[in-house]
């Protein structure tokens, strides 16, 4: 069951940005804060290894596609609709964007490892 597909690209970006090691940006920050750029307000602002700045891997292929990538995560083309899916169909996203179907892949293979 894909728990993530009702979440908002803001709420699966936060996510994303803290299972990748990034922290909030902006001096005395604690929580993560939309992008003012119009365009990008599902985006958050962010200070990771590889970025400062806006973070927007539901609808960013800079972002996005590293953590595709990296994590093996698999996708098909079907019509209208793109199939992502991990560790031979285990997890599973169905969704008109790639990027964010990648996402809420990852972010099922990440609550895997963590019930382990």
């Amino acid at each position: 069951m894909n728990k993530y597909r009702d979440k908002s690209d803001f709420e699966i970006n936060k996510a994303v940005a803290v299972l990748t090691g990034a922290v909030p940006f902006s001096f005395g920050a604690t929580e993560f804060r939309r992008s003012s750029v119009s365009g990008m307000e599902s985006a958050i602002i962010i200070k990771s290894p590889r970025k400062v700045g806006a973070f927007a891997p539901c609808n960013t292929p800079a972002d996005a596609m590293p953590i595709i990538i990296e994590n093996g995560i698999s996708s098909i083309f079907n019509g209208d609709e793109w199939i992502c899916s991990a560790l031979d169909g285990e997890f599973l996203s169905i969704n008109e964007n790639l990027y964010r179907a990648g996402c809420e892949v990852f972010l099922m293979m990440k609550d895997a490892e963590n019930e382990s």
